[in-house]
């Protein structure tokens, strides 16, 4: 699952709507209710928590990607 297709999916907007650059910020339909979501189907795609510290991080598609990018890698090592 790419990071826009999480945002698509979180915030329960059409994917086509979801610029690259999205992020907390600038794109309205996420707000705070919109993060738990977010966080939720993050979660759910890497299969594991984030902690407290990453979901403060996860602000824009960047860091959904590279988080995305870390749960891949630590599933193949199991």
């Amino acid at each position: 699952m790419r990071a826009e297709e999480i945002l698509a999916s979180a915030l329960a907007v059409p994917i086509e709507s979801v610029p690259g650059d999205a992020s907390i910020a600038t794109f309205e339909p996420w707000d705070s209710l919109g993060h738990v979501a977010v966080i939720e189907t993050l979660e759910a795609a890497i299969g594991r928590k984030l902690d407290a510290n990453e979901v403060l991080t996860i602000v824009d598609v960047a860091t959904i990607r590279s988080a995305l990018e870390r749960g891949s890698s630590a599933k193949a090592v199991r």
